[in-house]
């Protein structure tokens, strides 16, 4: 682990190393309270006190005795913070200094496989993304009862794996897919969908964040794209009908031989 000074513009060496095996680290969060969370891939979690230089190894704590991949932190307004891991995800409550973990393969309706990222609305509501199109959405006043429901895009939204979520300034938490970018509108209901072909050549980004000052940004192979969410409308234009393949008796019709300025076709039998 290491640390850059902006001013000096300097990387030094991190004051706390965890004491583990591989050193596969994986994402880093510091909290409300000042202490460092680090995610490994396989080793459990750590915590790291920078006030009073404690550390604290978690993985029996995380659900089972297997030591789990641990990715996605994320603190919610409540400051508990929450946890993708391998087969589900766990939360740390800090009122009661405890984790709460929800197995997939123990009870699956609480719980969501291979989620990517968490992301708070303004009623409280924890959302979190998981494969398959699914999306669940849990109570950050209850923390300890999971998920409370969840959904699935696929039917509305093909290929519908919403890849990262993110919440704006004003509380609505905002999505992808690879076709569309998704605006939560509340539990159960159909997302609003902006369609990237308006925009967008390819669709190809890595991550998702939305600014303080409200606009989103998506990280890409070769680009940086912003979208300003006011500016973000529907296209209501009716498109121009026009044919492109005509059949007579079951055969096609050669329709080079019609003129190009062609406005309407007159068919009698």
């Amino acid at each position: 682990l290491f640390s850059f000074d902006p001013v000096a513009k300097r990387l030094s060496r991190f004051p706390y190393k965890p004491q583990t095996k591989y050193q596969r680290f994986g994402d880093l969060l510091w909290d409300s309270q000042g202490s460092l969370w680090v995610c490994t891939l396989g080793e459990g979690l750590f915590r790291w006190d920078q006030k009073t230089g404690k550390s604290e190894m978690f993985t029996s704590e995380l659900g089972d005795s297997l030591l789990a991949s641990v990715t996605a932190p994320f603190e919610d307004s409540r400051h508990n913070i929450w946890f993708s891991r391998n087969n589900g995800f766990f939360v740390y409550v800090r009122e009661q200094n405890r984790f709460y973990s929800f197995l997939h393969d123990r009870d699956s309706s609480a719980s969501l496989i291979g989620i990517l990222s968490f992301a708070e609305d303004k009623e409280g509501r924890i959302w979190m993304n998981g494969g398959e199109g699914l999306i669940g959405w849990a109570d950050s006043r209850f923390p300890e009862k999971g998920i409370a429901g969840k959904m699935n895009l696929k039917a509305d939204f093909k290929p519908g794996d919403v890849l990262i979520l993110a919440s704006d300034p004003d509380g609505s938490v905002w999505g992808y897919t690879k076709t569309k970018l998704l605006k939560m509108t509340g539990p159960g209901l159909k997302p609003e969908a902006f369609d990237f072909k308006y925009g967008l050549k390819e669709v190809d980004f890595f991550s998702f964040k939305v600014l303080s000052t409200g606009e989103l940004i998506f990280g890409g192979r070769n680009e940086i794209v912003m979208a300003k969410i006011p500016d973000l409308r529907r296209n209501n234009e009716l498109p121009e009908p026009y044919i492109s393949q005509i059949e007579v008796l079951q055969k096609p019709f050669q329709t080079e031989s019609l003129p190009t300025d062609t406005s309407r076709l007159r068919l009698r039998h």
